[in-house]
């Protein structure tokens, strides 16, 4: 089946340019050689589909350096009015190519999986297809600002909107990705005949598909859909930054644990996991990888002595024979936990103490360089947020840093410009910064006291009163499942990049 695809390219990226970015948007690189562009257009059959590129000269310069397949390219000028203005300003040298067959248009900045073969089969018959993608989304929960559409009972698109949601629950919609199939050219130009691109109102809009989508529905012709699983819009620096990030925390080589095997794990897991009670798992066990996440975390860090601080409802499903296990009563937070078995914890040295939600990558070089040249009671691992993370910043600890030292320890930050995280495990020379519990107990009860302690608190007042030495390393890459939106986001990379 002979198909074509266009893919306007007629925008600048200006927010990647401004950000600093000096390789135009869709030729930034997602997996080894390829790029975006290279990704979508290996959706498609190489033997069955036509790619026509819409851009200026200079992509036309740049574009065969990445890709292999012979492309039609149409020259227009640069612009800042949207995908749909560079579908028209090339409508006659779209014509002359397409003439009136079918015809896939797609954004330049998107990316997703399909058994294309199964794709061929959804189109048959039908005048137009929107992919669509529906249920949660890591970067649809800090920003919904994309393209919805709801259906009707019968299974057609009745509605769609631009950069807007028809309810307050995005998951309950269907995101249009940027994908669309139309069964002949004429659907395509007829509409777009009909927008005035120019007049003075609309001189800074800019124009998306929906508009076309929109004047279709109005001729009552049936807009079919088709939901993608694996979907990821890469139109920001902050949403591509993400994607790369959680591709190499997912990397087959990232599985390896951390060779620091010298030094013992105490983790602590003796609260109630109330933060993802809505999961039909407890939290130490819900499963990464199928692992036990707690067992998974383990075998993160790699240490050949491992210890469970623990509550007696936990410690039965925790086997003896590969793990020591203290018993304390269920606490209401990690300072709890610790505060419980404070003489426990004391008669190790040189441990790392971790929680049963969240890991990091530590290269064990760099992180024995600090242990030997800074001499620290304490180090606190520190990591960039990903996307979800800012904003979820009240339920993450803040450090302000400069160069080599830490200028604040902000607990639960509220600051919508967080950057740089604490991790929840931390490593501990001895029982030296222990010492101080009874002392900032009386301190968070009079300055704080409107919510229980965290471990945070504590390590956040010994830095405050310059009780310790305090370091901290910055770790590769971190992953905390602290939350339900968390977990979701774990599993959601997992899926697409398994």
């Amino acid at each position: 089946m002979k198909n074509f695809l266009v893919i306007p390219m007629g925008g600048l990226g200006q927010r990647f340019v401004n950000s600093g970015y000096k390789i135009y948007k869709p030729f930034l690189s997602v997996d080894c050689n390829q790029t975006i562009l290279d990704k979508i257009i290996d959706n498609f059959s190489s033997t069955e589909t036509e790619i026509i590129i819409i851009g200026n000269k200079k992509i036309k310069k740049n574009y065969s350096k990445f890709i292999l397949k012979k492309i039609h390219f149409i020259n227009i000028k640069n612009h800042k009015k949207g995908p749909l203005f560079s579908i028209y300003l090339a409508l006659n040298a779209l014509k002359k190519i397409i003439k009136n067959k079918n015809l896939f248009i797609c954004y330049s900045d998107i990316n997703w999986k399909w058994n294309y073969n199964e794709i061929l089969k959804i189109i048959k018959n039908k005048k137009v297809v929107i992919f669509t993608h529906v249920g949660f989304h890591p970067h649809l929960e800090l920003d919904q600002k994309s393209d919805f559409c709801i259906d009707n009972k019968h299974g057609l698109i009745k509605s769609i909107l631009q950069k807007n949601t028809h309810f307050s629950d995005y998951k309950k919609e269907l995101l249009a990705i940027g994908c669309y199939y139309f069964t002949n050219f004429s659907l395509v130009e007829e509409s777009i005949k009909k927008i005035n691109f120019f007049s003075i109102k609309n001189s800074t809009k800019e124009f998306y598909l929906v508009s076309l989508i929109k004047d279709i529905l109005n001729k009552n012709i049936n807009i079919h859909f088709k939901t993608i699983k694996n979907f990821v819009h890469l139109g920001t620096p902050e949403q591509y930054e993400d994607f790369i990030m959680w591709k190499k925390i997912l990397h087959k080589k990232s599985n390896i644990g951390l060779g620091l095997s010298k030094f013992p794990n105490i983790m602590l897991m003796g609260g109630k996991g109330s933060r993802v009670k809505k999961l039909k798992y407890k939290k130490a066990f819900l499963p990464i990888n199928n692992t036990k996440i707690f067992e998974y975390i383990f075998k993160k860090f790699g240490s050949k002595k491992n210890i469970i601080i623990t509550n007696s409802y936990y410690a039965k499903n925790i086997s003896k024979k590969k793990y020591k296990v203290f018993l304390i009563k269920k606490t209401d937070s990690m300072f709890s936990t610790l505060y419980k078995s404070k003489k426990f914890i004391e008669t190790y040295k040189n441990f790392f103490l971790t929680s049963c939600d969240c890991f990091g990558g530590i290269n064990k070089e760099s992180f024995n360089s600090v242990l030997s040249n800074q001499r620290p009671d304490l180090v606190i691992f520190s990591y960039n947020f990903t996307n979800l993370q800012k904003n979820l910043t009240s339920s993450h600890t803040e450090l302000i840093l400069y160069r080599k030292k830490i200028l604040k320890i902000n607990v639960k930050s509220n600051s919508s410009n967080s950057k740089i995280g604490s991790a929840g495990f931390f490593w501990i020379k001895d029982k030296s910064v222990f010492k101080y519990f009874e002392e900032f107990k009386n301190y968070f009860n009079t300055k704080i006291g409107n919510r229980e302690p965290i471990l945070d608190d504590y390590f956040s007042y010994l830095f405050m009163h310059k009780l310790i030495k305090i370091s901290f390393y910055r770790l590769n890459y971190y992953v905390h499942i602290g939350s339900v939106p968390e977990f979701k986001e774990y599993n959601y990379w997992q899926r697409y990049f398994s």
